[in-house]
């Protein structure tokens, strides 16, 4: 009998395109993977018509795994006229598969060098959070990007998509920070499973994995762990005899806090009074005061 036929794979984009520019500024680089069996052909479209190789473009696939492939484009002496989008197609008699990315420079007149904007790819700074806020469960990520990163959840590899249990949020914190949640109503056994948040710009993409492992009817801990929400500020009196630091915390349950001087832990005495304020449930001021030493 002949053999079963190689195992047949659509061509799949299995990383979104990322672009960089070289140190002089002259070459922009486009580079993605895809998988496909037998091996795709793959062309770029931009502006409505196909790129050929030639002196300023180099088209280029690369094997990377048995059916994988690096695929890049690289403009040379790239200008203005080159901002646009770009569609990769790649095809095999299996099927084809799509991917685009947008080009865009920073400057406007015509002198300026095209450049990319300054940003940085999407990571994670902290572990993510699980929580449970009554009959919803939530699990948050920080991420810091720039430009704003799209944001997809994923479950056991599945896409997740909101729905009635499921909502999704991001809200910008800072500085290239943003807090991203997923909440799930209700939660179950069936909820259980290996959770991922996937946060890409044109600079890279990161993920932030959670391991969701409970029985139905568990309850989740109901809590969270400290964060500061912002810098401790200073503030002298006006006569400059004493200063006042304060700073805000959100945790559940209260946590424990100590003032520390070059490593040594303060107690409140006649120079120093150490204070704490539950704002709410979950938030939490404290307060050092530092009296100036009594003239001699």
């Amino acid at each position: 009998e002949d053999s079963p036929p190689p195992d047949l794979i659509n061509p799949t984009f299995i990383e979104r395109p990322t672009i960089r520019q070289s140190e002089d500024g002259t070459t922009v680089i486009f580079t993605c993977r895809v998988v496909g069996n037998p091996k795709p052909s793959i062309a770029w479209i931009f502006q409505g018509m196909k790129m050929l190789q030639g002196v300023r473009h180099k088209l280029s696939m690369e094997e990377d795994g048995k059916v994988q492939y690096v695929v890049r484009l690289e403009i040379h002496k790239v200008s203005k006229k080159d901002e646009g989008e770009y569609k990769i197609m790649a095809s095999n008699k299996v099927g084809e598969g799509v991917a685009t990315v947008t080009l865009r420079f920073e400057g406007d007149t015509a002198t300026d060098k095209p450049k990319i904007p300054d940003g940085k790819a999407p990571r994670f700074p902290k572990k993510p959070e699980i929580r449970q806020e009554g009959d919803k469960l939530i699990m948050e990520c920080m991420l810091e990007a720039n430009p704003e990163p799209e944001v997809t959840w994923f479950k056991d590899n599945l896409l997740i998509q909101e729905h009635g249990r499921i909502s999704m949020y991001k809200k910008i914190c800072g500085n290239d920070l943003y807090v991203v949640s997923v909440t799930v109503m209700g939660p179950t056994g069936a909820d259980g499973g290996q959770w991922r948040c996937n946060a890409f710009n044109p600079f890279g993409d990161s993920n932030a994995n959670i391991a969701l492992n409970f029985k139905e009817g568990m309850a989740i801990p109901d809590g969270f762990a400290p964060t500061f929400l912002d810098k401790p500020s200073i503030i002298p009196n006006e006569t400059g005899t004493m200063i006042t630091m304060k700073v805000r915390c959100k945790a559940k349950p209260q946590p424990t806090v100590e003032w520390m001087k070059d490593g040594k832990r303060l107690q409140s005495e006649k120079r120093i009074v150490i204070k704490e304020n539950k704002v709410s449930e979950e938030m939490f001021e404290y307060s050092c005061v530092v009296k100036e030493p009594p003239a001699h």
